[in-house]
């Protein structure tokens, strides 16, 4: 504020300053990101300010908690007074359904069979690649004995591996008896998506 003088004024003439205490605004943003543009102080006068809202993967704003009721559409209106602390609530968001899809690895050179599998979970729209762990089992009925001995026994081995961009390749189980087999992927699910079973391949294993 600037004060002026008239031309012509007479007489004696006190000024005292007045001051504003500027207050501090901090954020606890709880696992969110910040958006540019949001205040870090204020006074007493200031214009009313609007807090924007952050973000947080896999969890929607539930909104800021630190003047009164928390609120997702918050506005800082003038004459508030003091240092805030403005803490951001989240509510989780479900877990997006999977899928898994199973194919083999083209042959190598040289093999007669295919000895890897690979599984595919696709990246959902807003959301990191999943991640975490896929397991996967190969199960079958073999016969095994000789003679008059001969038996009918289920075996079952399982190969885990990690994704890695929402892809993972394993090898299949070399020390298997002959027979044939089916193949499947069972994806364990991480913090956005959920589990998931593929659909099985037939795996036949000749000695």
């Amino acid at each position: 504020l600037v004060v002026t003088i008239p031309s012509g004024s007479t007489g004696l003439r006190s000024y005292a300053p007045t001051w504003h205490q500027v207050h501090s605004i901090s954020y606890d943003l709880a696992g969110g990101t910040a958006p540019e543009g949001n205040p870090t102080s204020y006074t007493v006068t200031s214009a009313p300010l609007t807090i924007l809202n952050p973000t947080r993967t896999g969890y929607d704003f539930a909104g800021w908690a630190g003047l009164g009721e928390t609120s997702t559409a918050l506005v800082i209106p003038t004459g508030t007074a003091g240092d805030l602390v403005l803490t951001a609530t989240w509510k989780k968001q479900a877990k997006v359904a999977s899928r898994v899809s199973l194919s083999y690895v083209k042959k190598t050179e040289g093999k007669k069979r295919p000895t890897q599998v690979k599984a595919l979970v696709p990246q959902a729209a807003g959301l990191d690649a999943p991640s975490g762990r896929i397991v996967v089992k190969v199960t079958g009925k073999v016969t095994k004995g000789a003679g008059g001995k001969k038996r009918k026994v289920r075996v079952t081995k399982k190969v885990t591996t990690t994704l890695e961009a929402g892809t993972s390749t394993a090898k299949l189980p070399r020390s298997l008896p002959r027979g044939t087999y089916k193949v499947t992927a069972r994806y364990r699910g991480d913090q956005f998506y959920a589990k998931a079973t593929s659909k099985a391949l037939s795996y036949t294993h000749k000695k």
